[in-house]
Order: C-alpha cells, then sequence, then structure tokens
C-alpha cells in the first residue's frame, strides 16, 4: 500500500512543484459556410416557340435563388429554383394579331468549382440540371374573332455556366455570368429551347 501511495506521490511532484499541466485544445473546424443567391436573369432565344406558323423566337428573363454549400477545396453543391417569363406579338399575321406568352419554373441541383484570382476576385464554373414547367398560352385576333389555346408541359432542363464573382465584404458578394440553358419541357405546339443567358446578382453567406 505504502508503494502505491508514494508512486503516486511521484507522479504529481512535476504539478506540486509549479509547473503547469499541459492543456489540450481541439483542432479548428474549418468554415464551409453556406450562400444564398439572389439573382436577374435574362435569356436570349436560340430557336422559334411554336413548331407551326410564323411565331419568332421568344426570349425570356426572370429571377432565380441559389443555394451554395461547400464541398472541399473548391468545389460546392448547388441547388437552384427560377422563373422566366418571355412573349411574343406579332401584328398583320393574316390579317390579325398572334400573340404568345411563355412562363416556366424550374428546379436545379448542380455541381460549381470555383478559382481564385486574387483575394476578392475568383472565377467559376458550374453544371445544373433538373426539371421544368414550361406554359405557354397563345391568342389569334382578327376580324373574324379571337381563338385562344394554352397548355403547359414538364420536361428536363440543364445549363452551363461560367462566371465571375468579386467579394464586397466578408459576408456578401456580386457576381455576373453567362450562361446556356437547354429546356426540354414542350407544350403541345411548342420546340424544345434553347437559351444564351446572362446571369447578374449578389451573394449572401451565413
Amino acid at each position: 500500500m505504502k508503494k502505491v501511495i508514494f508512486a503516486a506521490m511521484a507522479l504529481g511532484l512535476p504539478v506540486m512543484a509549479g509547473e503547469p499541466a499541459p492543456i489540450v485544445t481541439p483542432a479548428p473546424v474549418p468554415s464551409c459556410p453556406l450562400t444564398l443567391e439572389v439573382a436577374g436573369v435574362y435569356k436570349s432565344a436560340a430557336k422559334e416557340m411554336l413548331n407551326v406558323g410564323p411565331a419568332k423566337e421568344i426570349d425570356v428573363m426572370g429571377a432565380d435563388v441559389t443555394l451554395v454549400k461547400p464541398i472541399c477545396g473548391k468545389s460546392a453543391v448547388t441547388l437552384r429554383f427560377g422563373y422566366n417569363f418571355g412573349d411574343e406579338a406579332q401584328r398583320g399575321v393574316y390579317y390579325g394579331t398572334e400573340e404568345v406568352d411563355v412562363h416556366s419554373f424550374y428546379l436545379m441541383p448542380g455541381y460549381r468549382y470555383t478559382y481564385a484570382l486574387t483575394e476578392k476576385t475568383s472565377l467559376y464554373g458550374a453544371v445544373n440540371a433538373g426539371i421544368a414547367n414550361t406554359s405557354v398560352k397563345y391568342k389569334y385576333d382578327d376580324a373574324a374573332g379571337i381563338v385562344k389555346d394554352h397548355d403547359s408541359d414538364w420536361g428536363f432542363i440543364g445549363t452551363v455556366e461560367l462566371g465571375v464573382r468579386y467579394q464586397l465584404c466578408e459576408k456578401t458578394e456580386l457576381f455576373a455570368a453567362y450562361e446556356f440553358t437547354a429546356n426540354y419541357a414542350k407544350p403541345d405546339g411548342c420546340d424544345e429551347q434553347t437559351y444564351n443567358g446572362v446571369r447578374v446578382g449578389v451573394g449572401f453567406k451565413f
């Protein structure tokens, strides 16, 4: 019993003699803040909307919100919800007026890679793919009366995006990007659509 007591006292001598006990601190957890982006979008149509009649390409504009989650290093996963609207009216078509309105909603998960140029400026590339709902309203008005039609469809949508980002402060950044979009939702009488677009907005980290 005495040997046990003496051994315990010997182990405690450095502390009793005034030597500080070592303090173990946990390793810092790397910061991976979420970013919420709010953007305005303008898309120039590369194809005619309707596959019958003299309808033209219909450009669209709208907005989207994107949640960005870093996963490792320069990579991040995203989730985007957006809305686009466009219309086109042509007078003198068969002695009447033809009008087409387009509405699209879409939800797309995606992947993003970011490369830093300076402390505040970076370039990024992204791909997104998901589902869209496109609604088309058609109206033809002439001396004989008015003809209306409406249809909607669900389909695949995908985008490729190249952009630049600038950090205003610790929690806020601006961005601008070129975006190519292919939308395969085809209401009755319509074709799939492709667009060349511009996406501009602000991101908030939290």
